[in-house]
């Protein structure tokens, strides 16, 4: 479950979080559950100015909590790595899942608040699309039979019952305690879910200085994982940065990312970003991509 929600709600958030970073807005307070002291620097708030080096933009010493992995991981070089396998949200009846785990994550186990997040982001999605014919089809489909897809259906649903507003308005509260203590799958969930975090488009109007909160808190958990060898974290960031919307645009900084991404563990989609970029840079943009992903490369992967 945990790369498709990734991969899926990063392309859906970007369009939203585009409008929101327009305002302009500072002095941020990331939200975290009730009694559970934040670990985030008072400066994540600050708007981010473009990167000037690369020491700033991938810092090879993290000041936070030491990474924690959620899943096992799967080694491409001596410090490079992906995340191998996936973590789901627990079975069960979402109140007891969340009541079982909630003690541990209060108590620092950023995995419990991770799995506490995914099961409200899971029943989230099983509620909001209860009723949605072509989601009952791809299940169907993936089930085999409207058959297995409805018993299913009706199996998690039931689940989810127990829940209402407030338990979902707290799905980023759960996530952002994880990532804060140093969880790099939260980490990397967070950096993509910005809807997750962020809350409904009232919410986000009636506290709209944590947009910028958001940004600069995603973009200090993307640069960490990628310090730490995290190929995915590569990818993001050039993805970030093609797009100019967590990050100002800057097409050799999203370009080195994509080659030193590549470089560590090579992939057909990243050669066809690269490929992009090839023809569509002058030789002087091309010319300082490859020098900042030599530079990328050996801080993260080398």
């Amino acid at each position: 479950m945990y790369p498709q929600i990734r991969g899926v709600l990063f392309v859906l958030c970007l369009s939203a979080i585009s409008y929101l970073l327009a305002r302009h807005l500072a002095n941020p307070h990331p939200a975290i559950p009730p009694s559970q002291p934040t670990r985030a620097s008072a400066d994540l708030g600050k708007p981010t100015p473009a990167p000037s080096n690369l020491a700033s933009l991938l810092p090879t010493q993290r000041t936070g909590p030491q990474p924690q992995f959620s899943t096992a991981i799967k080694r491409i070089g001596k410090r490079s790595f992906l995340v191998d396998g996936s973590v789901t949200a627990p079975e069960g009846e979402a109140r007891q899942v969340i009541q079982r785990l909630e003690p541990s994550a209060r108590a620092g186990d950023s995995h419990s608040a991770l799995l506490i997040a995914l099961k409200l982001m899971d029943c989230h999605e099983i509620i909001a699309h209860q009723e949605d014919e072509n989601s009952l089809i791809a299940d169907a489909q993936r089930l085999g039979g409207l058959e297995n897809a409805l018993q299913k259906r009706s199996e998690r649903h039931a689940d989810c019952v127990s829940l209402g507003s407030q338990d979902y308005e707290r799905r980023g509260e759960w996530l952002t305690l994880a990532a804060s203590e140093g969880n790099i799958n939260a980490q990397l969930l967070y950096a993509s879910a910005a809807d997750v975090v962020l809350g409904s488009p009232a919410m986000v109007l009636k506290h709209p200085e944590r947009v910028i909160a958001y940004k600069g808190q995603a973009l200090e958990y993307l640069r960490g994982a990628a310090a730490t060898g995290s190929v995915d974290a590569l990818t993001d960031l050039a993805e970030i940065h093609q797009t100019g919307i967590l990050a100002p645009a800057d097409k050799s900084l999203s370009y080195a990312y994509y080659v030193a991404a590549e470089r560590a563990h090579p992939a057909p989609s990243q050669r066809r970003q690269i490929e992009l970029f090839d023809r569509d840079l002058s030789d002087a943009e091309r010319s300082e991509g490859l020098s900042m992903s030599k530079e990328i490369y050996n801080e993260c992967c080398r």
